[in-house]
């Protein structure tokens, strides 16, 4: 018994052993044989996690599941929620020494800011009502606007909104949005088709007492656009202030009309944002789209939101309005709409090349040098091909207009100033310029590409 208790002993200490130092060689093994015994393991290893992956396990059946319409809306909200939440996260970044980097994080922030601006106007503001008959309502606005027409300021007002060649067009215009849900609108540049087709519009609804009905939206490219022109407006209806007929709403600001009988003026991304609150847009009567013209990935979403609206809101109205000749495009797609086109412009329109006035600008030459020292870091090489294949058509064409060498060499001197995307000292130089030609000075200043949201 002894002997067998011992036996027993070692075969249970050998066992142990053995599972110990099942991760190393035998010992048997010496010198080069105990690398190749770990190489051809290793081998192993990795065939068989190989095989693993070529031969995946089978996959589970998919379940169908039927929602019923208040759960599948559930789903929804619950989705728009995380996505809501991933979009804040990335507001929050670390701090970069780039200086790329740093312009990125700025916007992410401002984009942060205008979300929650944009949510406090929508939860502080009931302007965003569906619009119901109000019978009352209509017959203030009536009162209001006989009233208003019969003051010597707007009257005086009037007789320079008749001087715009779309004043003749007005009953057609007015006859074309009554028979059709869409059509385009095409005028030149000062032939009044910005300030005045709302307008037109407005005023026709309230004295048809159907002001309270009427709210009227329309979408400028930049931001400057929507505040100045919504101004303007203001002002040829003989209101002092924003915030009675007239509004507008753009990132991080906004000055919001009455809720009935009235028009707001936004930007192109602020409309996305109202598509993406109020899907069918119940709170509009008439969408009128400014400058679609000027194409980009906003307005093309805009265009294909709108062709989507008409079959869902058979009352809307929709107003295409462009300065192009392309039209055409538009109206095709929009299943051959109606064009609608007023000629002419107000004011002569004259273009002036910078070539003609450069040798008279008072523009700091001298800063030139010093403004390429500071920006070379932040220069591309593209720029060099880019400005050097400028440069030889230049230099083409001057000699073609018999331009003298003086012209050349400054454009040249101005045009290496990469150091910032608005040359301002230029801009200041022109305008300086044109006020000492011109008695009547200068409107305003119109940069392409400007910051549109």
């Amino acid at each position: 018994m002894k002997s067998s208790k011992s036996s027993l002993n070692y075969h249970a200490s050998n066992q142990s052993c053995h599972s110990s130092n099942s991760n190393r060689h035998p010992p048997h093994l010496h010198g080069k044989a105990i690398g190749l015994w770990y190489a051809q393991r290793q081998r192993s290893a990795n065939s068989a996690r190989a095989s693993s992956k070529s031969h995946p396990p089978p996959s589970q059946p998919v379940a169908t599941v039927e929602l019923s319409p208040n759960e599948i809306q559930r789903v929804t909200e619950i989705h728009q929620l995380f996505n809501h939440q991933k979009e804040s996260q990335k507001h929050f970044k670390r701090p970069s020494t780039n200086i790329h980097d740093n312009e990125e994080d700025n916007t992410s922030i401002d984009d942060a800011e205008h979300a929650i601006q944009f949510g406090k106007l929508h939860s502080s503001f009931q302007y965003f009502e569906s619009l119901d008959r109000k019978p009352d309502i209509d017959q203030n606005l009536f009162d209001d606007l006989r009233k208003k027409q019969t003051s010597s300021l707007y009257q005086k007002l009037n007789i320079q909104r008749a001087c715009l060649p779309i004043t003749d067009y007005r009953q057609q215009i007015l006859d074309t949005v009554e028979q059709n849900q869409i059509f385009v609108l095409v005028g030149e540049t000062g032939s009044g088709k910005t300030t005045q087709t709302a307008q037109f519009i407005l005023d026709d609804q309230i004295l048809q007492n159907q002001g309270s009905q009427c709210r009227i939206v329309c979408s400028q490219p930049r931001r400057i656009s929507a505040t100045s022109v919504a101004q303007r407006v203001a002002q040829e209806r003989g209101e002092t202030n924003l915030g009675d007929s007239v509004g507008y709403h753009i990132r991080l600001s906004a000055q919001l009309p009455r809720k009935n009988g009235s028009i707001l003026f936004c930007t192109t991304g602020m409309l996305l944002k109202y598509i993406e609150k109020y899907t069918n847009f119940e709170h509009f009567s008439h969408v009128i789209l400014d400058e679609i013209h000027e194409r980009n990935i906003e307005m093309d979403f805009l265009l294909i939101f709108i062709k989507r609206l008409l079959k869902i809101r058979q009352n809307i109205k929709v107003i295409l309005m462009s300065a192009s000749i392309q039209a055409e495009k538009f109206s095709f797609y929009f299943n051959n709409c109606p064009i609608l086109r007023i000629p002419g412009n107000m004011y002569p329109v004259k273009e002036h090349f910078l070539e003609d006035y450069i040798t008279k600008l008072k523009y700091p030459y001298d800063n030139i040098i010093n403004n390429r020292r500071s920006n070379r870091k932040f220069k591309d090489e593209t720029d060099d091909t880019s400005f050097d294949h400028y440069i030889s058509e230049l230099q083409f064409d001057l000699v073609k207009q018999h331009k003298s060498i003086e012209v050349f060499q400054k454009i040249q001197a101005i045009g290496t100033d990469f150091g910032v995307e608005i040359n301002c000292d230029l801009v200041v130089s022109v305008i300086e310029f044109l006020c000492r030609i011109s008695s009547q000075g200068i409107d305003f200043i119109r940069k392409s590409n400007f910051p549109k949201k």
